[in-house]
């Protein structure tokens, strides 16, 4: 029998000791004395007598009637999955899906194959400290709004021109510009105009794209596109791989390049205006700039 069956004996004195037999008679003084775990290998019908003794004093007796139907040894980490195991993944580690007792943790399910998360359950694969796997709950219509999916580590990418935890917020861009650039070999220059302004400068958001920058798979009939959304999109809470949460306070605007997949063989020169009155304290070391890459 795998498990075990608890029989509760009544409440004795700390100098009192239980004694009790296997084999059907009537226990006494001189039965064998218990001491953690009595262990029954006898395959049958097996009955556990037992009673309290302190001094010439013996209680009256408890017993109870087990029915062993074959004897097994179970042994946690032996990738042989028995008894009252709910997985035996071959090791004693936590926090891979199967306990170092053999039981299926939170977030996971487990077969034969092996341990996978539950459906909707992330990051599906471990994080570079090998901790928090299968621990963030996401669905795109509860979590993400139904304006985007969630990400290989549960937090969710949003729908274009939706921002937010959630992606629950709405924002236009403010500005948009596309280019085509028609010969890929030359290069050339994506620029966005940002707001107006009184002084005899506008700020500009300038994408240089060098001469074979573009991809030979770079379809000349697909614009580049540059857009600007305001600050207020990114003062939010940021979910980031290491499932840390980072508080941003952007001191630029907000850019978007497409097309979506778009990717570059050399690097881009970028040049984009912010503010540095926003910087705090004026110290623009402070200041680094983020950049998120997915197709949505």
């Amino acid at each position: 029998a795998s498990g075990g069956v608890e029989v509760t004996m009544p409440p004795r004195p700390a100098s009192a000791s239980v004694h009790y037999t296997l084999d059907g008679s009537v226990p006494t003084a001189s039965s064998p004395k218990f001491g953690s775990l009595v262990v029954i290998t006898t395959v049958g019908t097996s009955t556990v007598r037992a009673v309290t003794v302190r001094g010439s004093e013996v209680s009256s007796e408890t017993k109870a009637t087990l029915t062993v139907a074959a004897v097994v040894n179970v042994l946690c980490g032996d990738r042989k999955l028995e008894g009252t195991e709910g997985c035996d993944d071959g090791n004693a580690v936590n926090s891979d899906g199967c306990s170092s007792t053999c039981t299926v943790e939170a977030g996971f399910v487990c077969s034969s194959a092996g341990c996978d998360c539950q459906l909707n359950f992330y990051p599906a694969k471990k994080n570079d400290d090998g901790k928090g796997l299968c621990r963030t709950q996401c669905t795109p219509a509860q979590t993400c709004s139904n304006k985007g999916t969630c990400s290989a580590v549960g937090g969710c990418v949003c729908e274009k021109n939706y921002f937010g935890a959630s992606c629950d917020k709405f924002t236009a861009p403010e500005k948009e510009q596309q280019v085509v650039i028609a010969d890929r070999a030359a290069g050339g220059e994506v620029e966005l105009q940002l707001e107006n302004t009184t002084g005899t400068s506008t700020p500009k958001v300038k994408l240089s794209i060098p001469a074979s920058a573009l991809p030979a798979s770079y379809d000349t009939a697909n614009p580049i596109t540059a857009k600007s959304y305001p600050t207020k999109v990114l003062e939010t809470m940021v979910m980031t791989a290491s499932k840390k949460e980072i508080s941003l306070k952007p001191v630029s605007k907000v850019l978007d390049f497409g097309p979506d997949g778009l990717k570059f063989d050399r690097p881009c020169p970028l040049e984009m205006p912010f503010n540095a009155s926003s910087v705090a304290g004026g110290d623009l070391s402070q200041m680094s700039v983020h950049t998120f890459v997915d197709d949505k």
